[in-house]
């Protein structure tokens, strides 16, 4: 189970060299069995690293799945960018095809790195109303500080003096 993580950027796998290129699945979660849940969750930029073709041509990289399980049991409040033909979403998941428009992976006055969600991002406020099954967020700042928990591993304060990055 997934509570309020984000994974951004996320690499499916490096294509091989000479001849034809490898493959990869999920571009930031890949599961072969099972069932994996999710709640609170964002999952973005999932891509696929081509290696280099016989005549020793570069190979690009390919927008893949954020996410590649045989089965997601959602226990809502999901955003995930690039679903794939993974089943399980439930109603209170956001789109597929949301952006999550996160700043970039810093501190924001915690100590350790996250992706902050940024003013109009619909993971400010996308979760459960008034409840959250993570009371902190990763740096200890309590949920909710707003109506709803933020999706992801940032809650959003609104005195936030740390919300551009810079202390």
């Amino acid at each position: 189970t997934l509570v309020g993580g984000t994974a951004m950027g996320g690499n499916a796998g490096t294509g091989g060299n000479g001849g034809r290129g490898g493959s990869g699945n999920g571009g930031n979660i890949h599961q072969l069995g099972g069932n994996l849940r999710l709640e609170h969750t964002i999952l973005d930029d999932g891509v696929l690293q081509a290696g280099f073709g016989s005549e020793g041509q570069p190979g690009g990289t390919i927008a893949f799945p954020d996410i590649s399980s045989p089965g997601v049991q959602s226990d809502g409040y999901n955003l995930v960018n690039f679903r794939g033909p993974t089943t399980g979403w439930v109603a209170s998941d956001l789109p597929n095809g949301t952006e999550p428009l996160l700043g970039p992976l810093d501190f924001y006055g915690g100590t350790v790195e996250g992706f902050l969600p940024l003013d109009g991002s619909p993971a400010r406020n996308g979760g459960a109303p008034g409840t959250c099954s993570a009371t902190e967020d990763q740096n200890g700042i309590p949920r909710p500080q707003q109506a709803a928990c933020d999706v992801g591993a940032l809650e959003f304060r609104g005195d936030n003096v740390f919300a551009d990055g810079f202390e």
